[in-house]
């Protein structure tokens, strides 16, 4: 494991940081809505609506 981020700090990769839950949450809230809008199931309007 400390090989692997020596590997990437060496070629300028970023390392991987934990996601919080709550940006979790957030990222599949807004793929499940652009998926209803791409589907016809929301408007654009109320995607709008939903996000703020």
């Amino acid at each position: 494991m400390v090989e692997t981020e020596v590997y990437r700090v060496r070629n300028g990769e970023p390392s991987i940081k934990p996601k919080k839950k709550s940006t979790e949450r957030y990222q599949r809230r807004l793929k499940t809505l652009c998926e209803q809008v791409a589907n016809g199931e929301k408007s654009v309007s109320q995607f709008l609506n939903v996000v703020g």
